[in-house]
């Protein structure tokens, strides 16, 4: 019955017909928006993640394959990060930056990055948890802004493709080689 239900929301989501912007749209959007809507229209990325709940903490570890082009959400809190591995561009609101890892440094509060992916990368963050949340897509929300493009309906999937559900399937064993052949660990596995 589970594979009937996950049949189904991915039926419902290849069936959403999705917005088509007016070209005042289109020219009222940043370019960070623009790029977005293009890179929708291309086939879906897939960067696993994991997640760690400690009593007062979250940490979140996502993988990148090289060459995947993508933007972050809109983060809401200040909060450090860690590139464990790999090397990528970031662009966002002060300027264009080129990172080899490891690299850590601080997420500024009002980040909307857009990240080019040179080589396979390993990004973490950690995050203060005074609710302790404990559910991946509840702690999305409570961390980040809606993306709020005016491109995409809001009830397009491909806004909210960060939903824990949508790699369940692969995300576990991808993840186990990724540590096994990672000889950068940062010190232990998040489950």
């Amino acid at each position: 019955m589970e594979n009937q239900s996950e049949e189904a929301t991915e039926d419902k989501q290849e069936m959403f017909v999705a917005k088509v912007p007016s070209s005042e749209e289109i020219a009222s959007a940043s370019d960070v928006e623009r790029l977005e809507y293009q890179l929708s229209q291309m086939p879906d990325g897939y960067f696993p993640t994991e997640h760690l709940f400690l009593p007062g903490m979250y940490l979140r570890k996502i993988f990148m394959p090289a060459g995947s082009l993508l933007t972050s959400m809109k983060h809401k809190t200040r909060h450090p990060f860690l590139i464990e591995s790999g090397k990528l561009r970031v662009m966002d609101q002060t300027g264009v930056v080129d990172y080899e890892a490891p690299v850590l440094g601080i997420t500024e509060a009002g980040t909307k990055r857009v990240l080019y992916i040179y080589e396979d990368t390993i990004w973490a963050t950690f995050h203060a948890n005074p609710e302790n949340i404990s559910d991946p897509d509840k702690m999305v929300e409570y961390l980040t802004h809606p993306n709020e493009n005016p491109l995409f309906d809001k009830d397009d999937p491909r806004i909210s493709s960060w939903k824990k559900d949508r790699y369940n399937k692969k995300e576990p064993v991808l993840m186990k080689n990724l540590d096994k052949n990672n000889t950068n660990n940062s010190g232990g596995e998040l489950s």
